[in-house]
């Protein structure tokens, strides 16, 4: 099978495992229709493409790894992330139910440390049309240091909204800072949830049970459960994937020395979570780094938003120069 095959086949099966269909998503304002849906990472009009550039950083006989991973990536459009939002308010129904109702449930999400935007803006705005009619926009809360007080007076019910979850230890401190803020720790009469869209279910209930040590209950939803895709899935075969872990590794380490992240290890994704998942507003950093991280010799496919896209010419052009110095350096070895 050649290349160009090979990758219609690799995106035929990411389509299948995630029940999308590319050709209804186009990354131009200009060139859409009202069939058509906007989305930059996968849209019709330049995902081949992107796809192209990405695989030249890897040599041939490993590109497959790598489509292989592609293939089973998890990628959340703006309707399937509805679908887990929707999924996850049943559920606190369920468990409010008798107790309290829909209207004294308040949702927060986890400001960004940097004050600028984060995924938190997006959950709250899909939450919003997902909940049209259902509750006020005033249940959906933005900033606890602004809220503290209408919060603590109409809330039966608190459910802390985050998309994605690996090591857990992000999990844990935004948490405690906002039990901290809200003074929960002694207001045994909210009923208290974590929602994670996409994570390490393992994780996210060792954290909760930490809190559960010092007398506050917290139950926890997570609508898609992670699993490392070496250590824990099962896309290769067992005897293949820690030499396939190892190839990938490989190709990380030289993608972080070439990136402006040189200080930071995101090789096989941060705190190594393995994690193959993207949403149409960013991808976390979990993800394996090759997916997300640009440098000067490679093109991510689904490139992080606190990164500008790379032009393609000059990457190819400080893959050339690499090559030429170290063939330098061996021919002088050599003399």
């Amino acid at each position: 099978m050649d290349s160009e095959d090979r990758i219609k086949t690799a995106i035929q099966r990411f389509e299948k495992n995630n029940s999308i269909r590319i050709n209804k998503y186009v990354s131009d304002k200009c060139e859409n229709y009202e069939d058509e849906i906007l989305d930059n990472y996968i849209g019709k009009d330049i995902f081949y493409e992107h796809i192209s550039e990405w695989l030249e950083l890897f040599d041939e006989g490993d590109k497959d790894i790598f489509l292989k991973l592609f293939e089973n990536y998890r990628y959340f459009t703006d309707n399937k992330i509805r679908i887990a939002l929707r999924c996850i308010i049943d559920k606190v129904e369920t468990e409010i139910k008798g107790k309290c109702n829909l209207s004294e449930v308040f949702f927060l999400t986890f400001p960004s440390k940097e004050g600028i935007k984060s995924g938190g803006d997006d959950l709250r705005s899909l939450l919003s049309l997902t909940l049209i009619g259902k509750i006020s926009k005033n249940n959906i809360v933005a900033d606890t240091d602004k809220n503290v007080n209408s919060i603590l007076e109409s809330a039966k019910a608190i459910v802390f909204l985050d998309d994605v979850v690996g090591s857990g230890y992000t999990l844990h401190n935004n948490l405690d800072m906002c039990i901290e803020k809200l003074n929960l720790k002694y207001r045994n009469d909210i009923l208290l949830f974590v929602a994670i869209l996409f994570g390490r279910e393992k994780k996210v209930s060792e954290k909760v049970k930490e809190f559960k040590k010092v007398g506050i209950n917290i139950k926890y939803i997570v609508y898609e459960n992670s699993k490392k895709c070496f250590d824990q899935s099962n896309i290769f075969p067992e005897n293949l994937s820690k030499l396939y872990k190892e190839t990938v590794k490989k190709y990380e380490e030289n993608i972080k020395d070439n990136s402006d992240d040189k200080t930071k290890d995101y090789v096989l994704g941060f705190e190594k979570n393995q994690m193959l998942v993207s949403f149409k507003y960013n991808t976390p950093n979990n993800t394996l780094s090759n997916f997300w991280l640009p440098s000067l010799i490679s093109m991510p496919l689904f490139i992080r938003t606190s990164y500008i896209r790379p032009r393609i010419e000059d990457i190819r052009k400080n893959k050339l120069n690499n090559k030429q110095n170290a063939y330098n350096i061996g021919k002088g070895r050599n003399k």
